[in-house]
C-alpha cells in the first residue's frame, strides 16, 4: 500500500514537531509514505461547509483526486480537518475507497 502525507499549512510551519515526530514514527514503523504535491487548502470544514457544500465537496474531491493521480492508495495526515473532510465528501459523492 502507497501512502500519501499531507501536512497541510499549519504543521510545517506552526508545528514542526509533530512533523518531525510523524517522519520518526513513519519510520520507525517501516512505513513508506510520499509527501503529496498540490494539494488544496483543506480549510476548516465546518466554516466551509456552513458556507457552500458544493464548494466544500469539490475541495475535497479534487485532493482525493490529487491524491488518485499521485498513486497513493491511501491519506496519512497530520490534521484533523484532512482526516474528517476527505471521508465525508468521498461519502458525499458516493465514492468509496474501493471504487478508485
Amino acid at each position: 500500500m502507497k501512502y500519501g502525507l499531507f501536512l497541510g499549512c499549519a504543521v510545517p510551519t506552526r508545528l514542526p514537531f509533530v512533523e518531525a515526530a510523524t517522519h520518526y514514527v513513519l519510520e520507525r514503523l517501516e512505513i513508506e509514505a510520499t509527501a503529496l504535491q498540490d494539494m488544496a487548502c483543506c480549510m476548516d470544514p465546518i466554516v466551509l461547509k456552513s458556507l457552500s457544500h458544493d464548494a466544500w465537496l469539490t475541495v475535497a474531491a479534487r485532493n482525493l483526486s490529487v491524491v488518485a493521480d499521485q498513486g497513493c492508495d491511501a491519506i496519512q495526515s497530520r490534521i484533523s480537518l484532512g482526516l474528517s473532510t476527505n471521508p465525508s465528501a468521498r461519502h458525499a459523492s458516493g465514492r468509496s475507497a474501493a471504487s478508485r
